[in-house]
């Protein structure tokens, strides 16, 4: 699929399971501080979908990048660098590159750029495209109107892949997903994780068995999540499962 995509890396440098590029692969971006409705539901739907033997792709940042990395470590993911693979970075990534490292089944990474190439300004936007082009979906989890999301989104567009965007009301910035389901460049994902936004006091509902599952909002604010539903609307019908 990268291949065939517009401006292809002339060559690639991995460490990991190259064989990971050859399974069904849907690409997540989103930003660096998530909200934790974001957080939530990213943790929930990527280990649904690893389970479900599909590799996940995502840049190397923290926040959204990592929350991927992180649910798909043990089943398969995929890590584009704008820099070279010998720089570690950010240091919260660093068992990512030790598990390539190691030859672990479940981890890849990737750069086009040869060793000791520190990442310039633009390496991030050739890094997105590639994050475009290897995913035929790509799942928008929450980004502002000038985030690299963005910028992914718009290699999306130019190679012809299907955006999903998970957007809700208690997200702290998603203008950039809003926009996408506004101009029709992107789809909205429904019944993404049925929830109801409740007022308690904190020691209430903190020391319950189901804490997991509640988001302190402030102000005595909570979400409650209720975790029996995924929509899968978003996958191609042969990547949902008979149990979708």
């Amino acid at each position: 699929s990268l291949y065939k995509a517009i401006n292809p890396p002339l060559a690639l440098f991995y460490s990991g399971n190259l064989a990971l590029l050859k399974t069904p692969m849907i690409s997540v971006v989103g930003t660096r501080e998530p909200s934790p409705i974001t957080n939530a539901w990213l943790h929930r739907i990527c280990r649904y979908l690893g389970k479900r033997g599909i590799t996940l792709v995502s840049g190397l940042a923290r926040g959204c990048d990592a929350m991927v990395h992180e649910a798909g470590c043990t089943t398969g993911t995929i890590g584009i660098s704008p820099q070279s693979l010998d720089i570690h970075y950010p240091s919260a990534n660093a068992y990512i590159f030790d598990m390539a490292n190691n030859k672990n089944e479940h981890v890849l990474l990737v750069s086009e750029y040869p060793v000791s190439t520190t990442a310039r300004k633009y390496h991030f936007t050739h890094r997105n495209r590639i994050i475009a082009g290897l995913g035929q979906t790509t799942i928008f989890a929450e980004g502002g109107l000038q985030s690299g999301a963005m910028i992914t989104a718009d290699w999306c567009k130019k190679n012809n892949r299907n955006i999903w965007v998970f957007n809700c009301p208690v997200q702290k910035n998603n203008t950039g997903g809003e926009y996408l389901i506004t101009m029709g460049m992107g789809k909205q994902i429904s019944n993404y994780l049925p929830a109801k936004i409740v007022n308690s006091n904190y020691e209430d509902l903190i020391f319950s068995e189901n804490r997991d599952s509640q988001i302190y909002l402030g102000n005595d604010r909570w979400l409650i999540i209720d975790e029996k539903d995924f929509s899968l609307e978003f996958l191609s019908p042969d990547l949902r499962g008979q149990d979708s």
